[in-house]
């Protein structure tokens, strides 16, 4: 009897030990996985954490860049719009004036425009816009041959400028310390020059050419300019991807076919050889003989000189007045005895009233001011 409780007793006492170990197994088991996972969740947060930085990191300098090409960008019209470059000269005020050049008679810088400008300017002139110069002023205008792969910025100068720009959306953008000052002199002083020097630069790259003039007559067809031989020459400058042209009289050529159906049939060969010969040429390359009568400033001078294939943007523009200028006389002027003359001020003072600011114009743009 006491045997079988002792045998009972044992089996419990195992049968508890077993037990306990189970529940000692379940319980590290189960340890052991909550540790896992802790880890695991820890891990993967902190992975989160690491991307979401990244991604703000990157919103960050990419919000930086678009605030410095905002606040480049803000520059550039601000230079532009120190020259009153923005009043349209379209039909309706919006939009670019684009135009097609034509060959004129003119040794200035004038160019003939259409008609349909003439009130757009009178407009400016009646609302008085500031950057619009005074009734005495003529009017200056920007003539330039856009470079079709322009993309904003592209000059190397402008370019370093936004580099350096603080990229903080601090609301402020870039600020001229000329901007609103109304004196002349100051825009000429060194200290603007060195402030406007990537404008500059950028309009090199904007343009293939481009240069100043301003306006002899409103004569032109619509959808064309005039150009002298100077600002033609001056659009060109031997620059190999500008396409060029000569303007051809329509209506020499329907003269000339109306000439060729009139003739006589029984003519000789030989009378007709120079002829012929003449019309292989291509319209480009028959030269007109113009009398001195015929060449008046504004006037058209078919196929006298090259111009543009291209159409050319037209904007009008303030400059600052020249303060100097170099004069220098021509021989014809130095076998006349130009040089022996008493008071060679007062003669220049007395031929200058018969010229106008073309002259000076001409200068601003050699200066390379604007």
């Amino acid at each position: 009897m006491d045997f079988d409780l002792a045998v009972n007793k044992l089996a419990r006492n195992h049968s508890k030990q077993l037990r306990r170990g189970r529940m000692l197994k379940s319980a590290n088991v189960s340890g052991n996985r909550h540790s896992n996972s802790l880890h695991l969740s820890l891990r993967a947060k902190k992975e989160a954490e690491e991307r979401k930085r990244k991604t703000e990191e990157q919103r960050k300098n990419l919000q930086a860049e678009k605030n410095k090409l905002r606040k480049t960008f803000a520059y550039f019209k601000k230079c532009e719009q120190s020259l009153g470059t923005e009043y349209s000269l379209a039909a309706g005020g919006d939009g670019r004036l684009l135009l097609k050049p034509t060959s004129i008679h003119g040794e200035g810088d004038k160019i003939a425009l259409p008609v349909s400008v003439l009130p757009i300017l009178m407009d400016l002139k009646d609302k008085k816009a500031s950057t619009i110069g005074a009734s005495s002023s003529p009017f200056e205008f920007r003539v330039g041959i856009l470079n079709p792969d322009y993309k904003f910025p592209m000059a190397p100068s402008l370019k370093n400028m936004m580099a350096n720009m603080n990229g903080m959306d601090d609301g402020n953008d870039y600020d001229m310390s000329m901007e609103d000052s109304d004196d002349e002199d100051s825009l000429d002083s060194s200290n603007t020059k060195d402030e406007r020097s990537p404008f500059l630069d950028e309009l090199s790259y904007k343009y293939l050419s481009y240069t100043h003039c301003t306006v002899v007559e409103f004569t032109q067809e619509e959808g064309h300019i005039g150009l002298p031989q100077s600002i033609a020459q001056a659009l060109l400058k031997n620059d190999e991807n500008i396409a060029v042209t000569k303007t051809v009289d329509p209506a020499s050529t329907s003269h000339s076919s109306l000439k060729d159906l009139k003739k006589p049939i029984n003519v000789s060969l030989d009378d007709e050889m120079e002829d012929v010969e003449a019309l292989k040429q291509p319209p480009s390359q028959i030269s007109i003989d113009y009398s001195e009568e015929d060449k008046t400033p504004g006037h058209l001078a078919w196929g006298a000189f090259e111009v543009p294939d291209l159409k050319v943007e037209i904007v009008l523009v303030k400059l600052p007045k020249g303060k100097a200028c170099t004069l220098i006389p021509t021989i014809e002027a130095v076998q006349n005895g130009f040089h022996q003359l008493k008071d060679i001020k007062a003669v220049l003072e007395q031929v200058s009233l018969s010229y106008d600011c073309s002259f000076f114009l001409s200068q601003r743009t050699q200066n390379k001011l604007y």
